[in-house]
């Protein structure tokens, strides 16, 4: 009976924490809706890990295409009167790889 007692309070806390418990529901109404929301909720999970797969294989996409096309940063400093160096400007640019024998060629 504590069993039976105790999986009743569980599926009671499951639907209040989803906000469609209602007093009064009978058992079979309770085990119905407790089953809908736990595959509602095992779905969410299924779909936010299969979101997180797709992200983080496109983020491998991206930085095995921005590695195999170096970028080139070329500053152009300046020094004052007193000594301290600033950047007049500064800009990159591709640099093209040849994959067969890795030699640099510039864009």
């Amino acid at each position: 009976m504590k069993l039976r007692s105790q999986s009743y309070r569980e599926m009671v806390k499951i639907l209040k924490d989803a906000g469609v418990y209602e007093e009064g529901m009978q058992t079979s109404e309770l085990k119905k809706l407790a089953q809908a929301v736990e595959m509602s909720t095992m779905e969410q999970i299924e779909a936010n890990q299969e979101k997180q797969q797709f992200e983080s294989a496109r983020n491998e996409g991206e930085l095995e295409v921005n590695s195999s096309h170096p970028v080139e940063r070329q500053t152009v400093r300046e020094r004052s009167a007193d000594g301290n160096s600033r950047v007049l400007r500064s800009h990159s640019k591709r640099v093209q790889t040849n994959n067969k024998n890795n030699t640099n060629s510039s864009n």
